[in-house]
Formats: C-alpha cells, sequence, structure tokens
C-alpha cells in the first residue's frame, strides 16, 4: 500500500492460533482444502499455529515481490504478525529496502455473536445479521460496536500521514507538503477494511461485507489534490492479484464462502 501520491495495500489473510480449535472439517473449507487429507491437514494448521506461511504463501509472496520490484517505493511498513513481516521480507529485498514495523497494523481480533450464540471476526458476519443491526452500516455509529480499537488505528495511521504531508481535516485532508510518494503497507484485511472506511468516511463492514482481498492481493490508492491544500485519496484497484495471474497461478479461496449453498465450499 503506499502512501501521498500512490498508497499500496499488500494483503495477508492471517489467521491466528485462535482458529485452531476449528472442526477440521471446517478449517479445511476456509484454507481451500478439499481432500481429507490428514497429514496434509496437520501441516497447513501447523502453520497457521506458528503464524508463518504454508508453501502457497511463500510462492505467492515471491510472486508479489517480483511484481513489484521495479516500483520506486520511499517506504515499507508492515504489521508485526509473522505471516505478513515474512511477506514483506520478499519485498524489502526486491525493493532494497527495510519495512517499519507498526504494532497497530496487525490484524483485529475482536469477535461478534453472528448465529446461535456463534462468535466470529466482523468481517465474517452474516449479512441477516447487518440488516437487524443497521447502525453498523452507519458512518458514524458503527463504533458503537466497539469490539476492536478503531480509534487507535485511525489515528495512528493519520499520524503517519501527516508526517508526509498530509493533516485529515474533518472528511478530507488538507496538504502540508504536496508530493508523489509511495508507500506500501504489508497488512491484513480486517485491518485494510479499517483503514479504507476511514479513507472512504464510511463504515467498515460496507468493505468486509461486499469486498474480499484474497491472500497477497494488491490495493491501490492516489490522492487527488484538485483545489490546492485540499486532497482526497481514490483507490484505483481494489484486491487485485495480477501478480498471480501472470504466473498462472489461481488465487486462494481464504476469506471468501461457498456460491451456493448447496456447495461444499466454506459457509461459516
Amino acid at each position: 500500500m503506499c502512501i501521498l501520491k500512490y498508497l499500496l495495500f499488500c494483503c495477508v489473510i492471517c489467521i491466528s492460533c485462535s482458529h485452531a480449535s476449528l472442526h477440521q472439517k471446517q478449517l479445511m473449507h476456509a484454507l481451500d482444502f478439499s481432500a481429507a487429507n490428514s497429514k496434509e491437514l496437520e501441516k497447513v494448521l501447523k502453520h497457521y499455529e506458528h503464524d508463518s506461511l504454508t508453501s502457497v504463501g511463500e510462492n505467492e509472496a515471491q510472486a508479489l515481490a517480483e511484481f513489484l520490484k521495479d516500483m520506486k517505493v520511499d517506504a515499507i511498513f508492515c504489521s508485526p504478525l509473522g505471516r505478513a513481516r515474512r511477506t514483506s521480507s520478499y519485498i524489502e529485498k526486491a525493493l532494497n529496502i527495510k519495512a517499519e514495523i507498526l504494532p497497530w497494523l496487525k490484524e483485529f481480533d475482536g469477535k461478534m455473536n453472528i448465529e446461535n450464540n456463534k462468535s466470529h471476526i466482523f468481517w465474517d458476519v452474516l449479512p441477516q445479521t447487518l440488516s437487524e443491526n443497521k447502525f453498523l452500516y452507519n458512518p458514524q455509529t458503527w463504533r458503537d460496536s466497539s469490539f476492536f480499537n478503531e480509534k487507535e488505528v485511525c489515528s495512528s495511521f493519520d499520524s503517519l500521514l501527516e508526517k508526509f504531508g498530509y493533516e485529515r481535516e474533518k472528511n478530507y485532508y488538507k496538504v502540508l507538503d504536496s508530493n508523489r510518494k509511495t508507500l506500501v503497507f504489508v497488512c491484513h484485511f480486517g485491518l485494510e477494511s479499517m483503514i479504507l472506511s476511514h479513507l472512504f468516511n464510511t463504515s467498515p463492514f460496507s468493505l468486509s461485507q461486499h469486498f474480499i482481498a484474497a491472500p497477497t492481493s494488491m490495493t491501490t490508492l492516489y490522492t487527488e489534490e484538485r483545489r490546492k491544500g485540499v486532497a482526497q485519496f481514490r483507490c484505483s484497484e481494489y484486491g487485485s492479484v495480477a501478480h498471480l495471474y501472470i504466473k498462472h497461478k489461481k488465487p486462494s479461496f481464504s476469506g471468501r464462502f461457498c456460491e451456493t449453498y448447496d456447495s461444499k465450499e466454506r459457509h461459516d
């Protein structure tokens, strides 16, 4: 993810240790494993328990780094979680830039009650649950949900932008130093949804419910300063997996759900 003139978000979907308690069948669907191969499942589960990349994840991260190697980048910021740091290491090597680790870029672990007293991460909330709680779609009242610390993330993000010349002013940014610098953020889907909703002045539920960013996908934003000293961010691409397509690789199903109810794909 890049800043100032150009913001680039590289999404790393990170399933933390708390997911290790999932039923094996559910976990296979979540990780896009259709074959009931217990040894392979144990191998994948081990990677998630230790917050590391699978062999597929390693290949995707390398493809991403190769795709970005000729980009002019001014700074890289990375989540402290292991999967993100491993992904970032390939990008850092390709660009010859050391990433700065920012604790507030880690993924959210807050959960919501979604159905029959089952709880899950906020981007997996059922659509009927959101329909019954319309305040979650509201750009202001969604904050009443208070199961993650959005204030820390948004204020920290704005403080970082200010260092690069863009100061938050109501629903836009005051330009302190007009420039075309590029920042890359290696982070996670929920966190990315939160930051984008802050930039777009909307609810993160609107983004997390209707958009999906696959592992190692890229989201790109530019600044637009149409009047002197007043800027906004505009997204030119969301969840791009161009680096996988040019390698003839299929994007991961991770983060998605079944297209039809009778499918064997992931339901929860």
